[in-house]
């Protein structure tokens, strides 16, 4: 609490705001009814585990309370929450609204079901069990967690600032198919295949740590030492495993700093990166964008970056496209039959605090 409350001004703001770290504290003001204006009462530490849970850095997390907070994440971005839900997103002078994230829902959730898929059979098999979730409540979690990572490598290479491409295909396809080869010219060219043994560790340690936490906590298991050394083990394991996903998903996004494309395939292994699109696509002049009525936009309104992942997209349906703006927006690109279509900004309502 501040002693005497401050009237909210602009250089009230830019005084206090360098001792409100984003990640975890809230600058509060009420409304002052006697003079019509806001005054600021005090700092509200409310942890970090609910910017990491948004930032898929976390399993879960606190949300904010349940009043409006307005966040600036970047120059020329304010976003609108109560209690974490997103309202509304300024951005560029312009409005927008939560939109429905293609990782979730549509054609590219539809193109990532078979690795999700994949993932929770492997994640079965390791546990020897036959499903997840036997109750049902939360089967799908395995599959969440896929597009949960494919986001932290998104929002790393937003938070670099530099921005960058990311051209996703089958697990199957090498560096030198023709598939490939024929489309995009990769300048370092790797073979680096650590996430996804990863991913699948960390969710068996998942389901092993849950398997013992709720029991214990309601006292239905008996609480010996053979089952406290089990739930320390496992409890270590935890934070390795969480240390080492959080690094591959950076390292995979520290490798769009090097201009041109990052080239991975649906079981995040890494095929290279300074790719450069070489895909031709006489054909194409617009793209079908899916936030504005589906609106036709022509491709020549786009930099250098956006045409060149739509070139890909276009000349090879069974891909997607991520491209991260400098300015921090995330774009998604995968052609649907003869459509190319394209999502402005997949970031709208999950970007707030």
């Amino acid at each position: 609490l501040i002693s005497s409350a401050r009237i909210l001004t602009p250089s009230e703001l830019n005084r206090i705001a360098p001792a409100a770290d984003l990640t975890r504290f809230l600058i509060c003001a009420y409304s002052e009814k006697s003079t019509n204006s806001l005054s600021i009462w005090g700092l509200l530490d409310v942890g970090t585990s609910w910017w990491k849970f948004i930032h898929h850095e976390g399993t879960g997390g606190r949300p904010p309370p349940n009043f409006l907070t307005i966040t600036s994440t970047s120059p020329g971005e304010i976003s609108f929450s109560i209690g974490g839900t997103i309202l509304l997103v300024l951005k560029n002078g312009e409005i927008s609204h939560p939109s429905a994230n293609p990782l979730w829902s549509g054609p590219i959730s539809d193109y990532l079901e078979f690795p999700r898929k994949d993932l929770y059979g492997d994640v079965l098999k390791a546990l020897d069990i036959d499903r997840w979730d036997e109750k049902g409540h939360d089967d799908d979690y395995p599959g969440r967690f896929y597009s949960f990572f494919l986001q932290r490598i998104l929002h790393n290479i937003r938070h670099h600032g530099h921005g960058g491409t990311i051209v996703m295909v089958p697990h199957e396809i090498t560096a030198d198919d023709s598939r490939l080869s024929d489309r995009i010219q990769i300048k370092y060219a790797i073979d680096y295949d650590h996430a996804w043994n990863t991913l699948v560790q960390s969710l068996v340690n998942h389901w092993q740590y849950y398997n013992l936490h709720f029991p214990l906590s309601s006292r239905k298991k008996k609480f010996n030492a053979e089952t406290f050394n089990e739930y320390t083990r496992i409890s270590f394991e935890r934070e390795q495993i969480e240390d080492d996903t959080q690094d591959i998903a950076k390292g995979v996004a520290s490798l769009c700093s090097v201009d041109g494309a990052v080239v991975l395939t649906t079981k995040f292994k890494v095929l290279g990166f300074g790719g450069e699109i070489i895909a031709t696509s006489p054909s194409l002049t617009h793209v079908t964008s899916t936030s504005d009525q589906e609106s036709q936009i022509r491709i020549e309104s786009f930099g250098t970056r956006h045409r060149s992942a739509f070139r890909f997209c276009s000349s090879f349906e069974d891909s997607i496209a991520f491209i991260v703006s400098s300015d921090g927006g995330v774009k998604a690109v995968k052609r649907h039959g003869r459509e190319l279509l394209f999502w402005p900004d997949i970031n709208e309502g999950e970007l707030g605090l």
